[in-house]
C-alpha cells in the first residue's frame, strides 16, 4: 500500500533499531560517508531504490571541494530525475581504478534524455535560477584534469566522472 514510513517506524519499534542506519555507507572517509548517506536518505524518502558499490580509502588524494561539488550535483540531479520515473532506481559506484577515482551515477530513465536534450539544458520554467549543475560539474571536473562522460544505455542515464588521484610527493 506504499506506507513505507509507517512500516519503517513499526520495524524500528519492534527491533529497537533505526533501520535506516543499517543501510549507511561506512568507508572511513568522513566526507564521502556524510555526502552519500545524506543523499541516500533523501532517495529513500522519495521511495527511490538504491544500489551502491563504494570502495575508497579513508584518505583520498583529490580536491574535497571538487568532490563535494561533483557528487552533490550529480546525486541531486539523479534523485530529481528519478522522482519522475514510475519504478525509480539509482545506482552509485565509487572506487579507485588505477590512478583515478571513478564515480558512476546511474538513474533509470524511460526515455533517451540525451537524444531529446543533448546539451542537458534545464527543463524547469525558471531558467534564470536553474540549470547550473551540469556546468558546475563540468568546471569542477575540468579543474581536476578529470574526465566527464554522459550516456544513456540500457534504460539508464549514466554519468561517469574520473578524477586523477594525486601522487604523493617524491614519486
Amino acid at each position: 500500500m506504499g506506507k513505507y514510513d509507517q512500516l519503517s517506524a513499526y520495524l524500528d519499534k519492534v527491533t529497537g533499531e533505526d533501520l535506516a542506519a543499517l543501510n549507511q555507507i561506512e568507508t572511513g572517509n568522513a566526507l564521502m560517508d556524510y555526502l552519500l548517506n545524506r543523499k541516500l536518505g533523501e532517495a529513500r524518502q522519495h521511495h527511490i531504490r538504491t544500489c551502491t558499490e563504494v570502495v575508497v580509502p579513508t584518505s583520498l588524494a583529490v580536491s574535497e571541494d571538487a568532490l563535494c561539488t561533483i557528487l552533490l550535483n550529480l546525486l541531486d540531479n539523479a534523485i530529481e530525475a528519478s522522482r519522475k520515473e514510475e519504478d525509480p532506481l539509482l545506482q552509485i559506484t565509487i572506487k579507485c581504478v588505477q590512478e583515478y577515482l571513478v564515480c558512476v551515477v546511474r538513474n533509470k530513465v524511460s526515455r533517451d534524455v540525451l537524444a531529446e536534450n543533448p546539451d542537458l539544458r534545464t527543463t524547469k520554467e525558471d531558467k534564470g535560477s536553474h540549470g547550473f549543475g551540469v556546468k558546475i560539474v563540468s568546471q569542477a571536473v575540468e579543474r581536476c584534469d578529470g574526465i566527464l562522460r554522459y550516456s544513456v544505455e540500457e534504460g539508464f542515464f549514466t554519468v561517469e566522472v574520473m578524477l586523477p588521484l594525486a601522487r604523493p610527493r617524491g614519486e
